[in-house]
């Protein structure tokens, strides 16, 4: 079930820092990892000590309380005492840190994995695993927790809660918050006027804690067995969201027994639960005890009570006794008066007794006045003693914590020494060494800042002791990774000779000793490792030259035996295992067998041509004598075969066109004349040149080539010629000029303009259009610098290489397109080549999607096109610049959506189509009227008004007229 209070709680807090996020680096030293929480006292980050290399909990303290110079005072005074804290089952507080940089303070913690308490119960609850034998092993680790702080360090907690208590894996408890947590919400509470909570939570705040009255363990005990009840039970033994009725009933009701567990149980849950703290048990582990059925000692004071009943009634006692004394002995002397008077005869007698009885009496007195006196001068040299015993005992500790505190200043001089000599040598942080360094560094810290003497003497000792450990280990574990690594380069070195082979018994037992030094080095024993690594290395040495040495003779015994046999072709592969071993023999061995190889196969092609030339068959001599002559180039009776054949052949050729390695019937065209590659090509010129180009389409991909070759031989040659796919990549490059251009997709849009669009002409009648294949557009107008490049002039007014060429004819342009097209012949996607835009492609790529007037909104702006700024169009616009000339292509940095720029003025830019009203309805892929007068030009330019700059705007003009402020912007389209 959902805790009320908690839920309350977290609903009041609020961020005390949301600065940071994952990754980043506080005070150049804790990376955040992970957000933990966040609440009114401050955010919990998981953080990465980048100094220790261990995880920590970081709490970030709120900046109204960290710039509190007062509150912070009271803060560090708490984190002081609350440093003592050494217990394996609570998270320790290890810093408190200011970053100088914000002047915010920063609590760094035991980060502890796990999950908290209240989650885990919730999870078991629901799983009906919460029994007593799984709930008192996590009590007693929580009591032994608290009865500690409380003992030891006169600590408490004052919080205890289950939200407040980390539990692992394995079952193992941290109490977190110990001490700190109470005296910040104490302060924020100071600080910012506003209520912040109690130092405890509600349902588990003691009476005493309700009260507002001081408060001790017994409070902490009271948390506990609260818990406890609720761990028990599923439930709180009081509940209420209102937190007046849920002090009520703290204060004055009795919790309900918890069904289905021993009486004793529930005894001992309602006395820790006492509303006097004194009738609780003595501690918390008495507590815990009681709840396993064990006998514990009475309550912390309620005995008192019983004494002070018993003492009464036995005075009582006394009082009675007393009173019955005086009535017998008033009677007596009655009696004896009266004898005493009947016997009057003898009053001499007697009162010479009675003489001599108070003599005697006075004598007695007199000796119980000496003995009083002799035990007062007995119990005065007692005290005396005591005293002098006292101050004896004070000065001994006086000397003793003097000897102490100058053996801590002494250790710790020699542990600061000895700790930078650990860093400085920077010893392997894995597996024991970063374990002990990280201990060693704790024991230093927690002694460095503990204020118990013996406390601090014992935290040096023990980091001392890990220091030495590290220096003498850390030296030895050099040594043998030294000698592990030579062990290692040794057992490389004999493997190469197949050791398990030719070397085996000495192998097996380097490796073993090996072994045995490995596991001696996990177990960081490093004197003895050293030396089983020395060992492995020298048999591993021993193994390799006896390998070396078998491995030689056997085969060399094998290749003597190919070679008697005249095996030549085996007596190569022995040659090529005994190269690594004897390099000079495997080379005269190899040398022997290729030569015998090699007349081989020479007189094997010699036969065989010498039978083709009687069978006057001359392709094949020439065949042959050609594969003799490659074997032994200065074969002359080859030579000579060759020249005869080739007398008898006439030269043919057989080109072989491949797309990726794999042979494809190509296209090849000599001049104007196109042959198949898959068929023989003959009819050539003896020493003549010839050039020819090879095309290959396969769907959509087109794949070229070229071939150059002179003539230069008899009979067939075959000639490979790899094809390569024609992409276009959307650069354009002539005569080192470059042209950019930008692929538009395929699409809808409704083309023309609305009847409402200020600045609209008659003859831009709306209606949808389809374009149906992809198309490429230039980025920017054609400039000055690339029609020389292609056109060798610049007909241009307004010069200046990237501005935009003008004063060119629909002619001239459509000329520029032409060169193009034959640089680009076989290089461009099938169906496509270089032209004018048709006026839908145009307004489509203008537009980029958008249905207002320009591309970027529906009232005209100088800063994003070129144009009269006297004469602006559009709701709102107001007058601009009037540049009254052509500016670079781009240079007014806007481009619309799919990066065109300047499609809006600088200069009209020409199109495909002839000028003509729309087609009515909807239309796809349109270029146009069939004839016509005037060609269409878009975009305005930097004479005109506003309106004629928009997407929709339509202009004509007669093929051959020229302008200052006519240009044009390539496209690369389908073919209509």
């Amino acid at each position: 079930m959902e805790d009320p209070y908690k839920t309350m709680q977290d609903a009041r807090a609020r961020a005390a820092d949301g600065d940071f996020k994952i990754g980043d680096i506080i005070k150049d030293r804790y990376q955040i990892v992970a957000k933990l929480g966040q609440g009114g006292m401050g955010v919990v980050y998981k953080c990465l000590d980048k100094t220790s290399g261990i995880e920590v909990a970081l709490k970030a303290l709120p900046p109204e309380l960290s710039h509190n110079t007062v509150e912070m005072r009271d803060i560090k005074d708490n984190f002081q005492l609350v440093t003592t804290l050494g217990h394996k089952n609570i998270a320790s507080i290890k810093h408190l840190e200011m970053d100088p940089k914000n002047g915010n303070y920063y609590l760094i913690m035991e980060y502890c994995p796990g999950e908290d308490l209240y989650s885990w119960f919730k999870q078991k609850y629901r799983e009906g695993a919460l029994t007593p034998e799984i709930v008192i092993p996590i009590i007693r680790q929580v009591a032994d927790a608290l009865d500690y702080a409380h003992n030891d360090c006169r600590i408490i907690h004052r919080d205890i809660k289950p939200a407040n208590v980390m539990i692992d894996a394995n079952g193992k408890i941290k109490v977190l918050d110990f001490g700190l947590a109470a005296q910040i919400h104490t302060s924020m509470t100071r600080v910012s006027m506003a209520y912040h909570g109690t130092s405890g939570t509600g349902p588990y705040m003691a009476p005493e804690q309700w009260r507002g009255k001081k408060q001790n363990a017994a409070a902490d005990q009271y948390a506990l067995a609260v818990m406890t009840y609720q761990l028990l039970s599923g439930d709180l033994p009081f509940e209420s969201p209102d937190p007046a009725v849920l002090k009520q009933a703290v204060l004055d009701e009795t919790p309900d027994e918890i069904p289905g567990i021993p009486k004793y149980m529930n005894n001992a849950i309602l006395r820790a639960m006492s509303k006097n703290p004194e009738e609780r048990f003595a501690s918390c582990a008495d507590f815990v005890d009681a709840l396993e059925g064990k006998k514990v000692k009475g309550a912390k004071s309620s005995g008192g009570g019983t004494f002070r009943k018993v003492a009464a009634f036995f005075l009582l006692l006394v009082i009675l006794a007393g009173g019955a004394g005086y009535y017998f002995y008033d009677k007596q002397q009655k009696e004896q008066a009266h004898i005493e008077a009947e016997k009057a005869e003898k009053a001499e007698r007697d009162r010479q007794v009675k003489l001599a009885a108070e003599k005697a009496h006075i004598e007695a007195e007199a000796e119980d006045q000496k003995k009083k006196e002799a035990e007062e001068k007995k119990k005065q040299a007692a005290a005396e003693k005591a005293e002098r015993d006292r101050q004896a005992a004070e000065l001994k500790k006086k000397q003793d914590d003097e000897q102490l505190d100058s053996e801590n200043a002494a250790l710790k001089i020699e542990l600061q020494q000895k700790i930078a000599e650990v860093k400085r040598k920077n010893y392997d942080p894995s597996q024991t060494f970063g374990q002990k360094t990280r201990e060693m560094e704790m024991a230093f810290s927690i002694a460095a800042e503990a204020k118990l003497l013996i406390t601090a003497n014992k935290k040096y000792k023990e980091a001392k002791q890990l220091a030495d450990w590290l220096l003498l280990h850390g030296e030895l574990r050099k040594e043998a990774d030294k000698l592990r690594s030579q062990a290692q380069t040794n057992h490389s070195a004999a493997k190469k000779y197949e050791p398990a082979i030719y070397a085996a018994e000495l192998y097996r037992n380097a490796e073993k000793t090996y072994q045995l030094a490995e596991k001696l080095y996990r177990e960081t024993m490093f004197a003895e490792a050293k030396q089983g690594f020395a060992k492995a290395a020298d048999i591993f040495i021993q193994a390799k030259n006896t390998a070396f040495d078998n491995k030689l003779q056997f085969l060399t015994r094998e290749a003597k035996k190919s070679e008697n046999n005249k095996k030549w072709n085996e007596l190569k592969i022995w040659a090529g295992k005994i190269q690594p071993l004897n390099s000079s023999l495997a080379r005269q061995l190899e040398e022997k067998a290729d030569k015998e190889l090699l007349a081989i196969a020479v007189e094997k092609e010699l036969t065989a041509a010498r039978k083709a030339k009687a069978e006057k068959d001359w392709q094949h001599v020439l065949d042959y004598a050609v594969a003799a002559l490659e074997i032994d180039s200065g074969n002359t009776e080859a030579q000579q075969l060759i020249t005869e054949a080739e007398k008898h052949l006439k030269p043919t050729l057989n080109i072989i066109a491949t797309v990726d390695g794999v042979r494809v019937p190509a296209k090849i065209k000599f001049g104007n004349t196109e042959l198949d590659t898959m068929k023989t090509l003959h009819s050539f010129t003896e020493n003549a040149d010839y050039k020819a180009t090879l095309s290959y389409r396969s769907g959509e991909d087109e794949y070229v080539g070229e071939i150059r070759f002179n003539c230069n031989w008899r009979g067939p040659k075959n000639m490979n010629v790899a094809l390569e796919k024609v992409v276009f990549n959307g650069i354009v490059e002539y005569n080192g000029m470059r042209l950019e251009m930008v692929k538009i997709k395929a699409g809808k849009f409704m083309m023309g303009s609305p009847k409402n669009e200020l600045g609209r002409g008659s003859d831009e009648k709306q209606h949808p259009v389809t374009l149906s294949k992809d198309y490429w557009l230039g980025k920017y107008e054609v400039t000055q610098a690339q029609w020389q490049a292609v056109m060798g002039n610049n007909p241009s007014e307004f010069k200046g290489d990237n501005r935009p060429v003008e004063k060119v004819s629909w002619d001239e342009a459509k000329q520029f397109c032409d060169k193009l097209n034959k640089r680009y012949a076989g290089k461009l996607p099938r169906g496509y080549k270089f032209d004018l835009p048709t006026e839908a492609q145009w307004e489509y790529a203008c537009r980029a999607g958008t249905t207002t007037a320009y591309s970027y909104g529906d009232s005209s702006d100088t800063d994003k096109m070129n144009y009269d700024g006297n004469y602006p169009c559009g709701p709102g616009a107001v007058k601009g610049e009037y540049r009254q000339h052509t500016v670079a292509v781009g240079s007014l940095g806007y481009k619309n959506a799919w990066g065109l720029y300047d499609m809006h003025g600088n200069v009209y830019e020409l199109c495909r189509d002839w000028y003509g009203d729309y087609s009515p309805g909807a239309v796809t892929d349109p270029v146009g009227p069939r004839t016509g007068s005037d060609r269409v030009y878009r975009g305005g330019s930097w004479g005109n008004n506003a309106g004629c700059c928009r997407s929709a705007g339509r202009f004509n003009w007669e093929p051959g007229v020229c302008s200052n402020d006519l240009g044009f912007r390539l496209a690369l389209v389908p073919q209509q």
